[in-house]
């Protein structure tokens, strides 16, 4: 059975809160770059309206600290609020690629260098390392966001999780 749910990631310059229908279509909203913790409640209220959820996906990282913070705390206080699970997922897996094959996702982590994710996607499947950070600078923009693929991918995940049970995704250069 296709789920409906809300998708919320703060993480980045490109933050959303989006609404998965079960007919495949996405209502999204597009936060402002440094507004998160303004637009979030607005955004969210607008697209869940009276709209019964089975799940919230929310992106834990690694991004903005504070985001990265906003958008759990939020997502864990509706999860608490409404009885219903989280499903925590890597931030980064919202920008990537509409082709298959290999890719690298890198994003500005600020003076620590970049946050980097790497895979490959193939037709039926998607493959990827821990996301981790490193020392360089930022060599390409970030893909733009794929939506409908981050979607489809957390409706292939099978755990979900209470709302004690999801933490920020911090990550260490090696």
């Amino acid at each position: 059975m296709v789920k409906k749910f809300l998708i919320i990631d703060t993480s980045g310059r490109d933050s959303f809160v989006a609404l998965h229908h079960p007919s495949g279509t996405l209502d999204s909203e597009i936060l402002p770059p440094l507004k998160q913790s303004q637009r979030l409640l607005p955004a969210t209220q607008k697209l869940l309206q009276h709209e019964e959820i089975d799940f919230i996906a929310i992106g834990i990282g690694p991004g903005s600290f504070t985001g990265t913070r906003v958008g759990v705390m939020t997502a864990k206080t509706l999860s608490f609020a409404r009885k219903i699970p989280l499903l925590p997922f890597c931030s980064l897996l919202c920008h990537i690629p509409e082709r298959e094959g290999p890719f690298t996702i890198m994003t500005d982590a600020k003076s620590q260098g970049v946050y980097t994710l790497k895979g490959t996607k193939t037709r039926n499947a998607l493959f990827f390392e821990e996301p981790f950070l490193q020392k360089k600078d930022l060599e390409e923009p970030l893909p733009p966001l794929n939506l409908p693929f981050l979607a489809s991918y957390l409706l292939k995940q099978e755990k979900l999780f209470s709302h004690d049970e999801i933490q920020v995704s911090y990550l260490r250069s090696p």
